[in-house]
């Protein structure tokens, strides 16, 4: 099968990229030829494809009055990207199109190309943008004139019903799904399907997990023992609520692994800001970590960042918002607290770390078996193919030259 996978980044950028590139691996190595579309940039992995991407568009604040013409124009409606898409279409003939996260840089305007040559449509929900002039469904800071321009973009959208030409929508999470069909989406046209994680296995090889505590106990040095954070630093992320439970913690030792638009002032002497890091790092610093907290403060899809923390074999410490509770299970691979709530959360790091050793090291475990169950990539696979097999009828027949 030939599947044409469109996201307008095409590097690792955050947790929707991530899966792509994973899926991408699920699928070729099943047999399947993945064609990308994505926008240009600095960052991209080398494709041959890329002669068909979009030019780069960094919507950047303090621009000409005509690039910021040009910039709306985009966002409602990327003549380039549909244009551009039809000419790849043309060569490749794909038998279905696999959408993740299309808005702004390439726009709905692909949606409609894809259906003028009867492309079978999937896209994946990675955020709230089907329902919402804002992805996050979170109340966020915004200049006037940004509101303006998204709002016109779901109008038109809903006028041109752009994403009532989607065949089938994947959500990661069942959170996601029930706001979707509380939002007026029909159920039967949403799978709910995990994310994928291609390589599950135990980083520790049958040895008890690497962690502080356990590298003390086996005498290899002093190791001071520390919670992580990895992600995204925006506010609906919920760093500064963290970083206000810290302040009650000040014998706790935190490490945050992130950039982002949020400036913060740090004055802990607990906390650690360790900027941007590789995934192999980011791996490195779980195996050693006591927990990841996850403070977020808008409801979550499904997040990855706790995929990996189970794979990990740590356990959790997250807010009770959006799919979160789906994945950690409290006092059974993690605990959950009240979302923006830094006393809440300090007090649930302290009944965290009053639980024995041993029962931590259960929680690690328990997070890592179940995880092996519920997104290994070979149990996700036959399940999105019964998606692209309800959908895929001949589509190759139909494809002319227009």
């Amino acid at each position: 099968m030939t599947i044409l996978h469109i996201n307008k980044f095409y590097f690792l950028k955050g947790g929707a990229e991530r899966h792509y590139f994973d899926l991408t691996t699920l699928l070729e190595a099943h047999g399947h030829t993945v064609i990308p579309f994505a926008m240009h940039h600095p960052d991209n992995v080398l494709t041959p494809w890329s002669k068909f991407f979009v030019s780069e568009k960094k919507y950047r604040s303090g621009t000409s009055v005509l690039e910021r013409v040009r910039d709306t124009r985009d966002i409602l409606w990327n003549f380039e990207a549909a244009t551009k898409l039809e000419a790849l279409i043309k060569e490749i003939k794909p038998d279905i199109a696999h959408l993740h996260n299309i808005a702004h840089q390439l726009s709905p305007s692909i949606i409609h190309t894809l259906h003028t040559y009867q492309i079978p449509i999937v896209q994946t929900l990675h955020d709230y943008k089907l329902i919402s002039a804002d992805y996050l469904l979170w109340p966020r800071k915004q200049p006037w004139t940004e509101r303006i321009v998204l709002r016109a973009e779901r109008m038109l959208h809903q006028l041109l019903r752009s994403y009532h030409l989607v065949d089938h929508f994947i959500a990661p999470s069942e959170y996601m799904k029930q706001v979707c069909v509380q939002a007026g989406i029909p159920t039967g046209k949403i799978t709910v399907i995990p994310y994928c994680l291609p390589h599950l296995t135990s980083p520790w090889k049958g040895e008890e997990p690497a962690s502080p505590l356990s590298l003390r106990r086996r005498g290899q040095g002093e190791v001071i023992p520390y919670f992580l954070f990895v992600g995204r630093l925006s506010p609906e992320k919920g760093v500064s609520t963290l970083l206000d439970a810290m302040k009650l913690l000040p014998d706790i030792h935190l490490k945050i692994v992130g950039t982002g638009p949020e400036i913060i002032n740090n004055k802990l002497p607990n906390v650690e800001f360790l900027g941007h890091q590789d995934q192999a790092a980011v791996q490195r610093l779980m195996q050693g970590a006591t927990a990841l907290v996850v403070p977020s403060v808008w409801p979550e899809n499904s997040p990855l960042v706790v995929y990996e923390a189970f794979t990990a074999g740590i356990p959790v410490l997250a807010s009770r918002i959006g799919g979160i509770p789906e994945l950690v299970q409290d006092m059974k691979n993690g605990l959950l607290f009240p979302l923006g709530n830094a006393v809440m959360l300090a007090a649930t790091v302290k009944q965290f770390l009053a639980l024995p050793y041993e029962h931590r090291h259960h929680m690690g475990e328990k997070g890592k078996l179940w995880m092996q169950g519920y997104a290994d990539s070979e149990k996700i696979y036959p399940r999105l193919m019964k998606v692209y097999g309800t959908l895929n009828h001949g589509t190759i027949s139909k494809i002319t030259t227009v």
